[in-house]
């Protein structure tokens, strides 16, 4: 999901525009040590944005997406999904909806702090618990999106909150 423009005020997109890119910020070092991330980074970010374009219905004031977050992050990783959430945006918005850019701030963060949130409560575990096995537990998928798709509602929630 993310919000419409025109729902959020300046002052408050210009907030989540420096949050964004923050929080992006804060996860390009990591990437920028291993290369291998940063080819994963944009995989993760092609991946999200053709999910997205596969579906979006307008849903009141903000817009349903077939985001596919435990895929991309059960395929490319943590850093990789965080990033490829933001890159991934942009490119959607770039692309195919301008009008979008305006609140690109505000969606990264709809879609990165939830899945930080998550990787640090269930996501680390799972993944070093997993280590070199290639079967997913699709109970811990289940689990992982709930939680996940829990706080992307709460991160929409929140913005209309703050909206007009």
């Amino acid at each position: 999901m993310h919000i419409q423009p025109g729902i959020l005020n300046g002052a408050t997109i210009a907030y989540a525009n420096e949050t964004a890119l923050a929080t992006v910020a804060a996860f390009i070092p990591a990437a920028l040590k291993r290369p291998d991330l940063i080819v994963r980074t944009g995989l993760a970010a092609l991946f999200f944005s053709v999910l997205m374009e596969i579906l979006h219905l307008p849903v009141g004031a903000s817009e349903l997406h077939l985001v596919g977050a435990s895929t991309v992050y059960f395929l490319f990783g943590f850093i990789p999904t965080v990033l490829g959430f933001a890159l991934g945006l942009l490119l959607q918005g770039t692309l195919f909806e301008h009008q979008d850019l305006i609140h690109l701030g505000v969606n990264s963060l709809s879609l990165m702090l939830p899945l930080i949130a998550t990787h640090a409560v269930i996501g680390k575990r799972f993944l070093a618990k997993r280590g070199n096995q290639t079967s997913v537990n699709w109970q811990e998928v289940v689990r992982f999106d709930g939680m996940y798709y829990s706080g992307v509602v709460a991160m929409v929630g929140f913005w209309l909150l703050n909206g007009n």
